[in-house]
């Protein structure tokens, strides 16, 4: 019995042995799970008491080296969580695991936002290479640019010197330009430059005031008659600018000189416009002085351009209307030397309404040409008339010529009624347009002068017909005329109408 005793306690002492090892066991494990929470967490801030005081924690010598090194018993624990097989928990197919779907969202969307950024860079090196090496290149431009980039103070340019005088500002030259009532300084950008413009506007009336000797106003000078009666007329109305421009080149921002790229004269009447290169430098403007002939060239050019072309024009042999009236007398004395007295009486009537005549056309030429407040006006319009006061002179030296001819061969003069008659309705038809052109002392002396003119006419014909010579029966004449002074007075209203308009 005592044997059996003995074993029994030993088998109990073994069985006590056991349980305390598996309650050691427990408490370790328990341990390790609470091991790395803050222990702020477990204590109640007021009484510093454990949360769980439940809990028996048995602090062994290997508890206490987690203690001093917590950071490698946190690892140790990882692992050990990882593989310990009291956290075993078998897989279940009804409970979705909480981690893996909480992180798939995310992963899906690291996945697209690669493939973007991805996409983005294939399609730019398919665009025309890097863009981001392109925005690198551009703001590297945009930066040379700025720091090249002319200014934008239009007072910075009107302080330089033109390059061909550096004694005086580009300002300070145009300031002192002849004929000119207003400048203007324009700074704007045009074709990818930077244009610095300086426009001058002209008078027109002080250009055509000069009278100097290096111009020459005429139908084979600068500027012809008809143009100089046209700008005379609408000098108010005409605008004249002499146009320079300069092109800011970025590389040269800095220099104290301008070069001048071009310089235009322009010319408009509001509706027509005309510009032509006017120089190749400023040289006149910096000397004080103005290119009168190239200026009244581009004028003439102008009215070429906006004014119909004319189709009469008139030229004449005698260079003054003095040698014209010497003509005449030679012409008049000779003619009645070889006629009888009947038709020399006929031909002083006739030569007589023929100067009356002539003096009234020759105040409406004066009128046309004459331009009130300017300077040697009558000067202006006697010189300008004179062409057309020689061509009336000469037009009588032919007629008197015909009929001198006429008396020597013996001929005779045909009258056609028919071709009176449309010469007549066609004079009225153009006298009745060139009056609508008149105003003042103009339409009064062309009203006139087409009095005396059908009188001259009339007298004229009564003595032509006295000149037809008496023939022999079944004789004919070598020599016939018609009436000329109708043709000849048609064709002169023509010229007039195109002085005016």
């Amino acid at each position: 019995m005592s044997e059996n005793k003995e074993n029994i306690e030993k088998k109990e002492l073994a069985e006590e042995k056991e349980n305390n090892t598996e309650i050691s066991e427990e408490n370790t494990e328990i341990s390790q799970e609470n091991t790395g929470k803050n222990i702020s967490e477990e204590i109640e801030p007021e009484t510093g008491e454990d949360k769980n005081p439940e809990i028996f924690i048995h602090e062994t010598e290997e508890e206490a080296k987690i203690e001093e090194n917590p950071e490698e018993e946190l690892l140790d624990e990882n692992i050990k969580d990882k593989f310990d097989p009291a956290k075993y928990v078998p897989y279940d197919p009804g409970v979705k695991s909480r981690g893996n779907s909480s992180k798939l969202p995310y992963i899906i969307f690291g996945i697209i936002v690669a493939l973007g950024i991805l996409l983005y860079i294939i399609i730019g090196n398919m665009g025309g290479g890097n863009r981001i090496g392109d925005l690198a290149q551009e703001e590297e431009q945009t930066e040379i640019e700025q720091t090249a980039a002319p200014s934008t103070d239009i007072n910075d340019y009107k302080k330089k010197y033109w390059s061909g005088d550096s004694s005086i500002t580009i300002t300070d030259a145009f300031s002192g330009y002849k004929n000119a009532k207003n400048i203007e300084y324009l700074l704007y950008e045009k074709d990818g430059r930077t244009v610095f413009q300086v426009k001058a506007e002209l008078e027109v009336k002080q250009i055509l005031d000069y009278n100097g000797p290096d111009i020459k106003i005429g139908n084979d000078g600068d500027l012809s008659e008809t143009a100089y009666l046209y700008f005379r007329k609408h000098q108010n109305d005409i605008k004249i600018y002499d146009n320079s421009y300069f092109y800011i080149p970025k590389e040269n921002t800095g220099s104290e000189n301008l070069d001048l790229s071009k310089r235009e004269v322009e010319i408009t009447n509001g509706n027509e416009v005309y510009k032509a290169e006017y120089s190749n430098g400023l040289n006149d403007i910096y000397n004080d002085s103005f290119n009168y002939g190239a200026m009244l060239k581009n004028m003439n050019n102008f009215y070429l351009k906006v004014v119909p072309k004319k189709s009469t024009s008139i030229s004449v042999k005698f260079e003054t209307k003095e040698k014209a009236d010497e003509e005449l007398n030679k012409v008049y004395q000779h003619l009645t030397g070889i006629l009888n007295d009947d038709q020399k009486s006929k031909l002083t009537s006739s030569q007589k309404a023929w100067l009356d005549y002539r003096d009234s056309e020759f105040k409406f030429l004066n009128s046309v040409f004459f331009i009130k407040d300017i300077p040697n006006s009558a000067e202006i319009s006697n010189r300008f008339s004179e062409k057309y006061k020689i061509k009336i002179i000469e037009n009588r030296i032919s007629e008197l010529n015909t009929y001198k001819e006429l008396v020597d061969k013996k001929g005779t003069v045909k009258l056609d009624e028919t071709e009176i008659n449309k010469q007549m309705e066609n004079l009225k038809q153009r006298y009745a347009t060139l009056l609508t052109h008149l105003s003042g002392d103009s339409l009064q002396f062309m009203k006139d002068s087409e009095t005396k003119w059908s009188s001259f006419a009339d007298t004229d014909l009564i003595f032509v017909q006295s000149l037809s010579a008496v023939l022999p029966e079944g004789e004919t004449s070598q020599f016939s005329i018609g009436f000329e002074p109708y043709s000849i007075r048609l064709k002169m209203l023509q010229v007039y109408d195109d002085i005016l308009f």
